[in-house]
C-alpha cells in the first residue's frame, strides 16, 4: 500500500522511540537522541536510511485519525514476507507500558489473524510474541529459529 499523502507525522513521533535504529546504535524502547520529542527529528534532513525508509501502517491509510501511534501507544507495520513464503507479519511495536493490552491491539490482532496474517507484538521490555491463525502450524525449524531470537510462539485468547 502506498503512502497516504494527505497523512503526515505531525507531532507523532511514535517511531523515535520504538524502534530500533541500527546506524545511531538507538535501541528498541529508548527515545531517539536527535528526536524532539512532539516535534520530530533534529537531524531530519541527514537522518539515517532506515529512518527514511520507514512509514508505519497509519502513515499509509490504515485506521482513523485516533488511531496514529502517538494517540494508541502502538506503532503498526506489516511486513511481506520473502518470495516463495506465505502472507506477512503485522508487528505491534509497545510506545507505552501496557499499550499492547488496549482495545485498539485487540482489535488489530484478531483482524489480522483472520485474515491468515501473522501477528507479532514487540513490547518495550520482555519476549516478543507472536500469534498465528489458527489454520496455520510453526514447524519445529522455525519455532527453533523464533526461540533463537527470544519470540514466543503465543495462542490468541
Amino acid at each position: 500500500m502506498m503512502t497516504d499523502p494527505a497523512r503526515t507525522c505531525g507531532s507523532c513521533t511514535a517511531c523515535c522511540k520504538a524502534l530500533e535504529v541500527m546506524e545511531l546504535t538507538k535501541p528498541l524502547g529508548k527515545w531517539c537522541p536527535h528526536c524532539s520529542i512532539g516535534k520530530g527529528c533534529t537531524i531530519y534532513a541527514e537522518r539515517p536510511l532506515s529512518c527514511r525508509e520507514f512509514r508505519c501502517e497509519w502513515l499509509k491509510g490504515l485506521g482513523e485519525e485516533q488511531d496514529r501511534p502517538d494517540q494508541t501507544k502502538v506503532i503498526p507495520d506489516y511486513i511481506k514476507l520473502p518470495e516463495g513464503l506465505p502472507g506477512g507479519v503485522f508487528q505491534m511495536w509497545e510506545l507505552s507500558e501496557g499499550s499492547l493490552a488496549s482495545a485498539y491491539v485487540k482489535r488489530m490482532t484478531l483482524s489480522a489473524l483472520r485474515g491468515e496474517v501473522w501477528v507479532s507484538h514487540i513490547p518495550l521490555h520482555g519476549r516478543k510474541r507472536l500469534f498465528v491463525p489458527r489454520s496455520q502450524t510453526v514447524t519445529e525449524e522455525i519455532a527453533s529459529a523464533l526461540m533463537r531470537e527470544n519470540i514466543t510462539v503465543a495462542d490468541w485468547p
